[in-house]
């Protein structure tokens, strides 16, 4: 594992405890924007789009039971900086770790390989939900993050992704400048 994906996990259990506090006071105040302003993607088809868009993926990991990714869904993926962020910045993918559903991939030859979204999820090592993972264009794995994000945390780490800064700094240096 690279330097900057442990420096970023480490990162990103400092600012765990913010970002539940943040959670628990509930939102400012605004409206809830349209959640289906998000084009999602089977996981297959989004790593398609990435290679040929040239775009970082970001790989959302949820259950249909899973109480914390639909809040995520109601309160952060709502927030207009954030939605920005995630439409212009990023190939959205939605992975339903109970589900059968069936994705055509390529093992590392080449070779194709069919797993269910359940499989993926496992083999990602994804062990709650809601869980987001990062790619690069190319489907190299960034880092993943856990657990609910309140939407100005969020976009802090979409931002991170984005800006390729996880090649140059930890993802808490870069966090202590946005707040900072």
């Amino acid at each position: 594992m690279r330097k900057s994906a442990i420096v970023f996990m480490v990162g990103i259990l400092v600012l765990s405890f913010t970002i539940y506090a943040t959670a628990q006071t509930g939102s400012k105040g605004q409206a809830p924007k349209d959640e289906n302003a998000l084009t999602w993607h089977k996981y297959d088809k989004a790593l398609e789009l990435a290679k040929e868009q040239n775009k970082h993926v970001m790989v959302f990991f949820t259950t249909t039971w899973c109480g914390y990714c639909k809040k995520m869904k109601k309160t952060t993926f709502t927030d207009p900086k954030v939605l920005a962020l995630m439409t212009g910045k990023f190939i959205l993918a939605v992975v339903d770790g109970d589900s059968k559903n069936k994705l055509n991939l390529t093992d590392k030859e080449g070779e194709p390989l069919v797993m269910t979204e359940k499989q993926l999820s496992r083999a990602f090592g994804v062990k709650g939900y809601p869980t987001t993972i990062f790619l690069k264009p190319d489907g190299t794995t960034i880092a993943p993050i856990s657990g609910y994000w309140a939407a100005d945390q969020f976009e802090i780490a979409l931002r991170f992704v984005s800006t390729d800064s996880y090649e140059k700094m930890s993802f808490k240096d870069f966090a202590s400048q946005k707040q900072g």
